[in-house]
C-alpha cells in the first residue's frame, strides 16, 4: 500500500508541474501577444495619417485612445479566448493522462501485491510439505528399525543355544524376546497409524497446492 500511495503522489507532482509549466507558458505568449499587438493599430494609424503623430489636442488623442481600444478589445478578447480554450484543453488532456496513469499504477500494484500474497502463500505450503515430508521419512525409518530388531530377535529365538541379544546389544532371555517382539509390534502399529496420518495430509496439501498453482496461472 506504501508503494501505491509513493507512486499516487509521484504522479500527482508531475502532474501539477505539467500545468504550472503550460500555464507560464501561456502566460508568457499572452504578454508577448499583448506586446505585438500594441504596435499594430500605432503602424496603421502612423501609416494613414502621418501629418499628426503627436498632436497637442487632447480631443485627437481620446480619438486616438477609442481607436485603439476599438482595435485592440477585440483581437485580444479572441485572443483570450481562444488561449482559454486552449488552456482548458491542455489541462484536460493531462488530466486524463495522469487518471490513466493513475489507474494503471493501481492496478499494477495490487496485481504485484497479489503476487506477492500468492506466493508466500505457495512458500507455506511447501514448507508444511517439506515439514511433513520429513516427519513421513522419519516415521518410515523407525518402522524399518522396529522391524530389523523383530527380524533378528526372531532368528535368535530359533536357534538352540539360548544367547539372545537385541540390536542395542542388551541380552535377555527367550521370554523376555517374546515380550519385546510384541512391544515392537504394537510400536509398529502405532507408526503405520502415524503413517497413514501423515500420507493424508500430504495428500490434502498437495491438492490445495495444485489448485492454488493453477488459480495463480490463470491470473
Amino acid at each position: 500500500m506504501m508503494a501505491i500511495e509513493d507512486r499516487t503522489k509521484q504522479i500527482l507532482t508531475e502532474w501539477k508541474i505539467n500545468r504550472y509549466r503550460t500555464f507560464v507558458q501561456i502566460s508568457a505568449f499572452i504578454i508577448i501577444a499583448i506586446y505585438m499587438l500594441n504596435f499594430f493599430p500605432w503602424s496603421v494609424f502612423t501609416g494613414n495619417f502621418p501629418q499628426k503623430l503627436f498632436s497637442s489636442d487632447q480631443a485627437i488623442w481620446g480619438q486616438f485612445g477609442d481607436y485603439v481600444g476599438g482595435v485592440l478589445n477585440p483581437i485580444m478578447a479572441f485572443a483570450a479566448f481562444y488561449l482559454l480554450t486552449i488552456s482548458i484543453h491542455i489541462q484536460q488532456t493531462e488530466l486524463s493522462k495522469t487518471t490513466k496513469a493513475l489507474e494503471a499504477s493501481e492496478k499494477s500494484q495490487i496485481k504485484s501485491a497479489l503476487a506477492q500474497a500468492d506466493q508466500a502463500k505457495l512458500m507455506w505450503r511447501t514448507t508444511q510439505l517439506t515439514g511433513i515430508n520429513t516427519i513421513m521419512q522419519s516415521v518410515i525409518t523407525n518402522i524399518e528399525l522396529a522391524r530389523e530388531e523383530i527380524r533378528y530377535l526372531q532368528e535368535q529365538l530359533k536357534s538352540n543355544d539360548g544367547k539372545i541379544y537385541t540390536l542395542q546389544d542388551e541380552k535377555v532371555n527367550r521370554l523376555e524376546a517374546r515380550e519385546r517382539i510384541k512391544a515392537i509390534k504394537k510400536i509398529i502399529d502405532n507408526h503405520i497409524e502415524r503413517k497413514t496420518t501423515l500420507e493424508m495430509d500430504i495428500s490434502f496439501l498437495r491438492s490445495i497446492n495444485d489448485s492454488e498453482i493453477e488459480e495463480v496461472t490463470r491470473r
